[in-house]
Parts: structure tokens; C-alpha cells; sequence
């Protein structure tokens, strides 16, 4: 059966040539949804699994209706479907609870790369040795050319940032049906094929807090776990001298990212930004104009490039999600780590977050190379 999507797709989404068959992770929204049909309408037997995740309990998470939703796409497009539930515990294992210790160590982590890493991919490469499939396919927002790996087209949809700690072995076996697309073309052909899913909204902040706030999810970890934290105090640092402004709430100083600007229940006459937090004596640092800075340390580096680049090198840098990518120098250091040099200071520099560096390439594609994790 063709599905009429008005694209040929089997030239970009298969690499070479071999077996048929697909493992792909089906979310229940819309970006997974297109990517199976595009799979099957070039010619691929499609196996489809939701991988569970993890949530807090008593906390509202909207995977009961993904799983409804995974399952009527995958009736609807005729492909084999089920769930998989050992993502639930590794996920508990893997990046919820080093999610809590990370955030309760004052720094701010980024858990869906983590459930990318340590999670979904490894899941989805376990289930491709089983069924002997060659391929792994996701709906996630990012360019396979060859071997290499390159930014969507669609620059406000992409997600390569959040694919840079795969490891290569099971990225290099994954396909992306919809990295070439645009978010609203990607919807029409949902609509082509009259799927319940072709309007339903993307998925907002962390799952496994549900629609919590991280401020009020980790207060509600922290009276789970019986961990008491005081109140934190809010430090204005101005022209060299320190002003305490008042104090907040515990969760508040561990859900606080630097660059953030206030928003924390801290006023003043100006806009202040929060530049630097000290977890051992909970104070939070704040200034008026943050001057911003150049150099930062990455540790756990990962390349997804088929060839470890020769540094020091120049390269664009990506520090956060949203946020644009910066020009800078990497080099090696002596403890095994990269040091980043941006040409430019940036206000945002959390440690925590991860570094993710790109290419220029021809064609004005934009190549990910790989990234790690912000000292």
C-alpha cells in the first residue's frame, strides 16, 4: 500500500542496501508516527515499540494516552506494535535518580540526552540483534547522510543536540525518516493519512515529573527521599561588594540555571541574572549585568564523527537547548578533558549541561560532531 505522501523518501532514509527490516521507537505523537510511514511506504518491514518511561508516583504523566495513541497509529499503518516495559526501571536507574543528585549538587542536567543514551537507543539496539533487523528509526529531527550526521533542516525543530552521546555503534545503525522535513509539512502528511495524532501537541518538560514545575518536583523528591534543605540566600555581587537581597526556598536555589534571569520570588530595582550557585553553603549568586564568560571545561566526550577530529580545532558550539551555536576553539587538556574557548563571553555557561560542537560542511549543512559535559 502507498501511502501518497508526495515525497520519495527511500533514496535519503536507506543507506544501503540489505535487509528490510526496522526497529522503530514509536512515541504515540505525530514525528514518530510520519517516520513509520515513510519507512513502510519505502518498502521496510516496520516493528514498532514504546519504550516506557519512568514517573514519579501520584504524578500526572501523559504515557498512558501515548501508549493509546503508539498503539491506534500503529493499527491504523498495519505495522507490528508493542511495549516495551524494561525502560521503566532503567530509566528510574539511569536518568531519573542521577537527575535529582545532579540538580541537588547545584548544577542543572539535561535529562533527555540521558534517556537517549543510556535508555531508548540501547533498548532499540537490543530489540535489533532480537529480531535481526539492520536498522533503528526514530522520529527525531536530525540529518543521515552517509555515515555522518547533520543538523534538520528545520533548525527550530532540531534535535541533534540531544543525540551527541549516543554511541556511535548504535547510532551509525539508525535511520531518520523525517530529518529532511519541516515540523508543518510533517503534520500534513499525518493529515494525509487521517491519523488521530495529526494535531496532538509535542511533548513539554520532563515526563517523569509530569507538568510540575522542576522547582516543585524536586521539593517533592526531596520530602519523598526525608531530605531536609534550608532556606538558600540570595547574594547580589555589585561593583566587588556582596548584598544579600533575602533568602528562598531550597528548591528554588537547586532548580536555578545560571543566565536565568531572576524569576525566583528575588526582587529588585533592576534586572538581576543568576551567575553562579555554591551548594555546600546555598548561596546564589546574582548580578546586574553579568559580564559572561569565554573558557569552560567538558568531561564524558563523545564523537558520533566516523574519525576522532585532530584538535585543536575550530568549531560552532551549542551550550544549551534553545540557544544558538557559538564560534570557539576546542583543545585537549591534561586531565583527559576539552577546553572550550568561545570568541565570544556567553552569560549561560551551566555546568551541568552539555557542550555539543558542529561542522560547517558543504552545502551549508552544519555537522555534528559530538559533544560532553559542562565542569
Amino acid at each position: 500500500m502507498s501511502y501518497n505522501l508526495d515525497t520519495n523518501r527511500k533514496d535519503i532514509i536507506m543507506p544501503k542496501s540489505g535487509s528490510s527490516r526496522v526497529i522503530l521507537g514509536l512515541s504515540g505523537g505525530v514525528d514518530s508516527a510520519v517516520a513509520a510511514a515513510l519507512l513502510k511506504d519505502a518498502g521496510f518491514e516496520v516493528i514498532a515499540r514504546y519504550i516506557k518511561g519512568y514517573a514519579l508516583p501520584g504524578i500526572e504523566c501523559p504515557e498512558e494516552q501515548d501508549m493509546r495513541d503508539a498503539r491506534l497509529i500503529a493499527l491504523k499503518l498495519g505495522i507490528d506494535f508493542s511495549v516495551v516495559s524494561e525502560g521503566s526501571e532503567l530509566y528510574r536507574r539511569s536518568v531519573y535518580e542521577p537527575f535529582l543528585a545532579s540538580y541537588f549538587s547545584g548544577k542543572t542536567p539535561n535529562p533527555d540526552i540521558w534517556c537517549n543514551q543510556f535508555v531508548k537507543f540501547p533498548l532499540l539496539g537490543q530489540l535489533k540483534e532480537e529480531y535481526g533487523a539492520d536498522f533503528i528509526a526514530t522520529g527525531h529531527y536530525i540529518r543521515r547522510i552517509g555515515d555522518r550526521f547533520y543538523a534538520a533542516s528545520d533548525t527550530n525543530k532540531d534535535q541533534s543536540y540531544f543525540l551527541y552521546a549516543v554511541p556511535r555503534d548504535i547510532l551509525k545503525t539508525c535511520l531518520f525518516p523525517i530529518g529532511e522535513l519541516a515540523k508543518n509539512r510533517v503534520r500534513e502528511m499525518a493529515r494525509s493519512l487521517a491519523l488521530p495524532i495529526a494535531d496532538k501537541r509535542g511533548t513539554r518538560g520532563v515526563c517523569m515529573v509530569g507538568q510540575l514545575p522542576i522547582d516543585e518536583a524536586l521539593e517533592w523528591a526531596a520530602e519523598e527521599r526525608n531530605e531536609k534543605f534550608g532556606p538558600a540566600r540570595a547574594i547580589l555581587i555589585d561593583k566587588g561588594q556582596e548584598v544579600e537581597l533575602g533568602t528562598l526556598p531550597a528548591s528554588k536555589f537547586f532548580s536555578a540555571t545560571i543566565g536565568q534571569r531572576s524569576g525566583l520570588g528575588i526582587s529588585h530595582r533592576f534586572p538581576i541574572y543568576v551567575v553562579a550557585k555554591d551548594p555546600k553553603v546555598m548561596n546564589l549568586y546574582f548580578k546586574i549585568l553579568p559580564e559572561g564568560e569565554r573558557k569552560f571545561s567538558v568531561s564524558d566526550v563523545n564523537w558520533v564523527v566516523p574519525e576522532v577530529p585532530k584538535l585543536p580545532q575550530r568549531a560552532l558550539v551549542k551550550i544549551r537547548t534553545p540557544g544558538k551555536m557559538l564560534s570557539c576553539k576546542v583543545t585537549e587538556s591534561d586531565n583527559q578533558m576539552l577546553e572550550v574557548i568561545l570568541d565570544d563571553p556567553d552569560t549561560g555557561i551551566a555546568p551541568g549541561q552539555s557542550a555539543v560542537f558542529y561542522q560547517l560542511a558543504k552545502g551549508g549543512l552544519i555537522e555534528l560532531w559530538g559533544g560532553g559535559v559542562i565542569q
